[in-house]
């Protein structure tokens, strides 16, 4: 615990790490199907809210939340939030740890 936060954001910033693991865990799964067998005509290099919060199978307001903490980072300067493949990855495998 840090000395300068109280308990309960100690508390909420632990149940945001668990829900950030569950999500990963999800999104491994959900990545681990079959290969597609033309994976240049139908490979997503990228993701937005809705099509990311599908896969994850959480709500838009929660990769929002994951953003704002710098868990889950959309491509900058965007008008509208795009997460990358690669980022999608980083963050797996940050939670896989």
């Amino acid at each position: 615990m840090s000395s300068n936060s109280s308990p309960t954001v100690d508390l909420l910033n632990a149940v945001i790490e668990q829900i950030a693991d569950r999500i990963a865990e999800r999104l491994q799964a959900r990545l681990q199907s079959p290969p597609d067998p033309f994976p240049i005509q139908t490979e997503k290099l990228t993701y937005d809210v809705k099509e990311l919060s599908a896969l994850l199978g959480v709500g838009q307001t929660t990769l929002w939340r994951l953003s704002k903490r710098g868990l889950l980072n959309p491509i900058p300067g965007l008008r509208h939030r795009l997460y990358s493949k690669g980022e999608v990855h980083r963050f797996l495998s940050q939670r896989g740890k």
